[in-house]
């Protein structure tokens, strides 16, 4: 007989020096711990081997089992392994350097294992099985693990494991994965019924003749045999029907059996490979969602399994739910304070007032603020160190030591139309939609060079739509719901990759060259995505609030993402 599992796993905490973590694909399931500098890398490379090698083929002696563990250990790792592989009705078990194996059979539990080595037995429906790291070990008693054994499925003993885990002050670095040893499913062959119900019909049409001619008289014993073809008519019509459902119960069950592996595969892989989590999760959510739309009435399982993998899938997504909370408010500056841009450097937050003209230098940490300049038309803003930037018919610099406009670049004749600003290292780059070009100015010790073109001069692009400019040693512009990458005057191959739905129409940047991520303000759809600097994605925050969010900054030094709206700039903390 073959036998497949029910699946529950815990994770505890790491400390950059060990790390523990899981993996879960029937029939095999991993648990594995690391110590030492490159103790993450080291352990993903570990689950990243085991789930590579185990598409080809898995071991089916445990001999095999053990080599092809050890062949999946990094060198030079300090790495420990507890793990199991259902094969067919047996269980094989391995524990490489330090780990635990419990066992629960019936009314009796055992540690199976407490320190290296391997063992192997025959799976019994109902079995409970506890692949545990040593952290875990440690970290619950014996007698906890008998009572937790007691307490039934895989998922109720997670449950109860997890406030061990997370509920104190430091959370120890553990894991474990928990197994209920369930039957495999067969299908049968379906009920043949041809040779019947053609009898069936023939004696059918035979009542037919006998009673449809109105002159033709019904003995007693004709209406019993009528009665008794038609009870017999509707028995065969439920029977088939009550065989049909089965069918389609059992091909639904083993349906579900793979997707929850899928699914199981996803929750596992959320930190270790996030991509094909996402992948995994959504697959199996839209497997989900055409197995509904084919049902007249929803199957209670399908419908409790959909609502599983949606919430899996906003933690595979990293969605988080923010209520906008003001971080700072323009009229403690200036009355009907209008904010249009903000610039960041570090602790400085400069924010250009539109409606008074005016710009101010607001400090992350403390929030003390101050009016830089007043009536000082600008379209766009920038900032370095204390220095800040603002562009129109010229560029003039301002700071909180000099208050009084200095002018660094003249008016050009070759300029078209300015739309954004940047200042990096010193340089002044300036966006010109009107010239579909990047003006670079080098600071030299006297102020400014004088006007270079950044683009290569084969590169042609259109930045009519364009609308900010920011350098994080490679230059980013966004224009019209598009991100544009350029690298020493070339545009790079920029694509976002993972998203769970595309950008809408309105969507802002920030990048800088301490970040290690970049930022997309979705206006249309109320959220902030993140996503790395070859744009895969990473995470995202969503509001429900009815807000006007024109512009954002962030400082990941800090932890804190700031949205500007009018005369109010929001506050999020990034996770």
């Amino acid at each position: 007989m073959k036998y497949t599992a029910a699946v529950a796993q815990i994770v505890g905490g790491e400390d950059g020096e060990h790390w523990s973590q899981t993996y879960a694909n029937s029939p095999l399931f991993v648990v594995a711990e690391v110590w030492g500098e490159q103790a993450v890398e080291s352990g993903k490379t570990f689950l990243e081997n085991i789930q590579t090698r185990s598409k080809t083929s898995l071991p089916t002696t445990l001999a095999e089992f053990q080599h092809f563990l050890e062949s999946c250990v990094p060198e030079n790792t300090h790495l420990a392994y507890t793990a199991g592989l259902v094969h067919e009705d047996i269980l094989y078990l391995t524990i490489g350097r330090s780990g635990r194996v419990y066992v629960k059979r019936g009314d009796k539990t055992s540690s199976l294992l407490v320190k290296e080595g391997s063992a192997s037995g025959r799976l019994q429906v109902a079995d409970l099985v506890i692949l545990a790291s040593e952290g875990l070990a440690q970290t619950i008693t014996p007698e906890e693990m008998t009572q937790l054994l007691k307490s039934g499925h895989p998922r109720e003993i997670a449950e109860a494991l997890g406030p061990k885990l997370h509920g104190g002050v430091g959370v120890p670095v553990a894991a474990g994965v928990i197994l209920e040893i369930l039957p495999g499913v067969k299908v049968r062959s379906p009920l043949v019924l041809g040779h019947f119900l053609t009898n069936l019909k023939t004696r059918l049409d035979g009542i037919k003749d006998l009673v449809g001619g109105r002159r033709i008289k019904v003995k007693p014993l004709g209406l019993v045999v009528v009665l008794l073809v038609v009870l017999l008519a509707g028995s065969i019509g439920w029977g088939v029907r009550k065989q049909q459902l089965q069918t389609r119960q059992k091909a639904l069950n083993l349906k579900l059996i793979e997707w929850s592996h899928k699914y199981e595969e996803g929750l596992a892989l959320v930190e270790l490979n996030p991509v094909r989590s996402r992948e995994l999760l959504t697959e199996v959510k839209q497997a989900l969602e055409i197995e509904l739309g084919q049902e007249q009435t929803p199957n209670s399982s399908v419908t409790d399994f959909l609502q599983k993998v949606k919430t899996g899938l906003l933690s595979a997504y990293k969605r988080t739910d923010v209520a906008l909370a003001p971080f700072f408010e323009l009229e403690l500056v200036k009355a009907q304070g209008e904010g249009e841009a903000l610039a960041l450097y570090e602790d400085n937050l400069a924010v250009y007032d539109s409606r008074n003209t005016a710009v101010y230098l607001v400090s992350l940490t403390t929030k003390a603020s101050r009016i830089v300049a007043g009536s000082l038309p600008a379209k766009a803003i920038a900032i370095h160190g204390e220095e800040i930037y603002l562009a129109a018919d010229k560029v003039v610099r301002v700071s909180g030591k000099r208050t009084t406009p200095e002018t660094v670049l003249e008016s050009d004749a070759e300029w078209g139309q300015l739309q954004a600003i940047s200042a990096y290292a010193g340089n002044i780059y300036l966006l010109d939609t009107g010239k579909n070009q990047i003006w670079k100015y080098i600071r030299t010790e006297t102020g400014y060079s004088s006007r270079q073109n950044y683009l290569a001069a084969d590169i042609n692009v259109d930045f009519s739509t364009a609308s900010k400019i920011l350098i994080d040693a490679s230059i980013w512009i966004t224009k019209a719901g598009e991100i544009l990458k350029f690298t020493q005057g070339r545009q790079d191959n920029f694509r976002l990759q993972g998203l769970d739905e595309p950008l809408g129409g309105q969507t802002m940047i920030y990048i800088d060259d301490t970040t290690k991520n970049l930022y997309i303000l979705d206006a249309d759809k109320k959220r902030v995505v993140v996503v790395d600097k070859d744009g895969v994605y990473q995470a995202q925050y969503h509001w429900q609030e009815e807000a006007e969010i024109t512009d954002l900054v962030v400082s990941e030094a800090l932890k804190k993402m700031l949205l500007l709206s009018h005369g109010t700039i929001y506050g999020i903390d990034l996770k």
